[in-house]
């Protein structure tokens, strides 16, 4: 599994294996989670996207 980080200046994606940290050093939350299923000579990734939380709102 990693982390997919939406850039809106390059309009890209970026993957990483671990979690971002800000600068304050708390963990970014990333926009989807990338699981890659592998078998045998097959592999196939699937991108679960995460919803985004405005302030003041419950996470649930």
């Amino acid at each position: 599994m990693s982390y997919d980080y939406y850039d809106a200046d390059f309009k890209n994606w970026k993957n990483e294996a671990e979690l971002r940290r800000n600068s304050q050093g708390e963990y970014e939350a990333p926009q989807r989670l990338r699981v890659k299923f592998t078998y045998q000579k097959r592999s196939q990734d699937v991108f679960i996207m995460l919803p985004t939380v405005a302030q003041g709102v419950p996470a649930f």
